[in-house]
């Protein structure tokens, strides 16, 4: 059966037939279970779905050699009490607390149990990340054969679309942005449980679609709008719009109503922001239309390397800009375009409104100033869908011949995809360590100054203070009131044995954000490093009342009892650390222990 007879079967299938009662009644949606996907034999289907797995799989294989990056994965992982310390607290904990501005315990519990079992080598990660984007990739080609009605060259065209893109690099090859991959996971599979539940038309509620959305939710809150993706499902399948499908999303909008407010409640300051910025609702609209045309849209198409992050320059941010200007005129001659298809398709409104609506929540005033790969990973599954119905109708053209056409569209597919993979191969070596990351964000933005205190951060690490204080001077010439740079300033001054200087820094790190704990944690060891046991004593306490949960504190303050002879309370702190994931040096704590037992 060639696609055309598909697609004549697959509308009569949606077609509404009238009931007993003389009211439309729903027939089954999509072709019954005994259908092979593809008008095939299953095993094309299976063969086609292990392909996909495989070609994933080799061209992203590299990134399992890539290490961590200073670039929040110290945060999500390597210093994250609630994941190195695995335990009923810990649990507990990680469902009923923030991370990093955000509220997504599933994704922090996935990495409690990661560490687990890889400890702090990366390539146990990475190799998990990868896996789960090979997952996701065949999730989305069953999904794409649903929709579609058993296209199998248009669902196979549509899932390499999306799985060997260059966007999909800063989602598989970076760790922290796990939340992604377990969020789409889930995504994708509520979709395929909606899907499956419409092909059964059994009655009923579409409870294992909701259960996984909810699951997702708790993975990151990003698919806020997915009740109105369920719509458009309704919408390609031909479904009637009727109360009780309306009522069927109820729950759903519920469910994201509630992580909505956890993420809005994760960022309590989300509507002071663009006060303190001083960026009006104005500046913010045009900006935001700027994004779409200038950044999401276009690098669909735009085959030069991507970035860790794509600043925007808020110069032009007014109504009446023409920058603006030139950008509304592009999103209004493509939604032209898109209601003009709607007349022989619904491919195209389909795919093009999943991609906007999946899209909506990076739109906001907390994400203003950048954009970045990793907010299209979910979203291009409206595009990679448009990709490969695209694909399916160019094949299926007869003029000049059907031989030829599929020759043509074949190898218009091969050279596309070859196109990406090789964008997509060159750029897992930037993500091998921070060194590397950061070198690549200069080579784009020379002279912006938050690559270079990343870097910084980075010869901290590797025990270069020199370095840092050369590239923090960067950061702070360009922001003199980023505390962070001053943190940084005081670290590399203290290991360079200027504690002085080093004291000068810190201060004016806390007075720039007098809460930070290890603002005062650092502050503490510098009163330390003086001789000043008193002082770093309050520091230190100021550090934990702000953060608890922050192990180097308890051992530094270990560290100054142990100075004074306090053995019993310098036990207690270094056990506090333990329990929190900190290194505490074994021999250190047996040798303090006999110390105190000996009080």
């Amino acid at each position: 059966m060639n696609r055309r007879m598909r697609r004549r079967a697959h509308r009569a299938a949606t077609a509404e037939t009238p009931g007993n009662d003389g009211t439309a009644a729903e027939t089954p949606i999509l072709p019954p279970p005994s259908s092979p996907p593809g008008g095939g034999s299953p095993r094309k289907t299976l063969a086609a779905a292990l392909l996909i797995a495989l070609v994933v799989a080799a061209l992203f294989l590299p990134v399992v050699d890539n290490g961590f990056t200073n670039w929040d994965d110290d945060v999500y992982v390597l210093k994250n009490p609630q994941v190195r310390v695995l335990s009923w607290t810990n649990v507990g904990g990680i469902f009923t607390s923030y991370l990093s501005g955000n509220y997504h315990p599933l994704t922090v519990l996935f990495h409690a149990l990661e560490f687990r079992v890889f400890g702090d080598s990366a390539r146990g990660y990475h190799a998990v990340s990868l896996l789960l984007h090979v997952a996701n990739c065949v999730l989305l080609f069953w999904l794409v054969l649903l929709w579609n009605g058993g296209g199998l060259g248009a669902s196979l065209a549509a899932t390499l679309f999306f799985g060997l893109h260059p966007l999909r690099v800063e989602t598989v090859a970076w760790v922290s942005d796990t939340k992604d991959l377990l969020n789409t996971l889930f995504l994708l599979a509520a979709l395929i449980a909606y899907a499956l539940h419409l092909k059964r038309q059994r009655g009923g509620f579409p409870f294992l679609a909701l259960a996984f959305f909810a699951v997702s939710l708790l993975a990151k809150a990003s698919g806020l709008t997915f009740p109105f993706l369920l719509l458009l499902c309704d919408y390609l399948l031909r479904r009637k719009l009727d109360r009780r499908s309306l009522a069927e999303k109820i729950p759903f909008v519920a469910a994201a109503a509630v992580a909505g407010g956890a993420a809005l409640a994760a960022r309590v300051d989300f509507g002071e922001m663009l006060a303190e910025a001083g960026v009006s609702w104005a500046e913010n609209i045009s900006t935001q239309v700027q994004r779409l045309a200038g950044y999401y849209l276009w690098r669909v198409v735009d085959m030069s390397p991507t970035r860790i992050l794509y600043p925007i320059l808020k110069v032009e941010a007014t109504l009446s800009s023409a920058t603006f200007l030139k950008a509304l005129a592009v999103l209004a001659l493509g939604a032209a375009a898109v209601n003009l298809s709607a007349r022989w398709t619904r491919s195209v409104v389909f795919g093009s409104l999943f991609f906007l609506i999946a899209l909506a929540p990076a739109f906001n005033a907390y994400m203003l100033g950048y954009s970045a790969d990793r907010f299209t990973y979910f979203p291009f599954v409206g595009l990679a869908y448009l990709f490969g119905e695209g694909f399916g109708r160019l094949s299926d053209l007869r003029r000049p011949s059907p031989v030829v056409m599929r020759a043509l569209s074949g190898t218009a597919l091969a050279a596309i995809l070859a196109v990406l993979s090789v964008a997509t191969r060159s750029r897992i070596p930037v993500w091998k360590d921070s060194f590397t990351l950061w070198a690549d964000a200069m080579m784009w933005y020379p002279g912006k100054g938050g690559a270079y205190a990343k870097r910084a951060d980075a010869y901290l690490e590797a025990g270069k203070p020199e370095k840092a204080l050369e590239d923090n001077a960067v950061m702070l010439a360009e922001q003199p009131r980023f505390w962070e740079s001053w943190y940084v300033r005081a670290v590399a001054l203290r290991q360079l044995g200027r504690p002085g200087e080093a004291m000068a820094a810190i201060d004016r790190a806390i007075r720039y954000h007098s809460n930070a704990a290890k603002a005062w944690l650092e502050k503490g060891r510098i009163h330390r490093m003086q001789g000043d046991s008193a002082n770093a004593l309050k520091s230190l306490d100021q550090a934990i009342r702000l953060d608890p949960q922050l192990p180097e504190a308890h051992l530094e303050r270990a560290t100054v009892l142990v100075g004074l002879g306090d053995f019993d309370a310098a036990l207690t702190c270094l056990l506090a650390a333990e329990r929190l994931g900190g290194e505490v040096d074994r021999d250190f704590l047996a040798k303090v222990r006999d110390l105190a037992a000996k009080q």
